[in-house]
């Protein structure tokens, strides 16, 4: 059971060390956390016990708090992308409005602006479904 406790260790620094720019590899960090938490947690249930020194549960109430930390951390990071996200769409549709040449007709931009606009709603649908609204 220590041995147990020792590789949920290791993995939990090791996953505390990774951060990254990319949106992607941050949702698949945000969700080894999420594995490592739900593995903690079956840890301390594991040690919660009758024979249970107080040293054992409150080490595993430590790799508890460690996993939450680094869920916490990676789902802020997630977060942060899908709002930079909704940023940058907005940004580029702004910037498409005004590059619309003065002398252009409003259908000859439409379609530009659409696909402008459409990016928004894609990036603002990806936010909310992260955030369960």
């Amino acid at each position: 059971m220590r041995a147990q406790r020792l590789v949920v260790v290791a993995v939990l620094v090791v996953g505390l060390a990774a951060c990254s720019e990319d949106p992607e590899e941050n949702t698949a960090q945000a969700c080894d956390a999420e594995v490592q938490l739900e593995s903690a947690l079956e840890n301390f249930d594991s040690v919660v016990g009758p024979d249970a020194t107080i040293d054992e549960i409150r080490q595993a109430r430590s790799q508890v708090a460690d996993a939450v930390d680094q869920l916490t951390e990676a789902a802020d990071d997630v977060a942060e992308d899908r709002a930079d996200a909704v940023d940058q769409a907005w940004s580029d549709l702004s910037e498409a409005v005004d590059d619309v040449d003065g002398d252009e007709t409003v259908p000859e931009a439409v379609d530009s602006l659409r696909d402008e606009a459409s990016q928004v709603a894609t990036a603002r649908e990806d936010l909310v479904a992260d955030l369960g609204c």
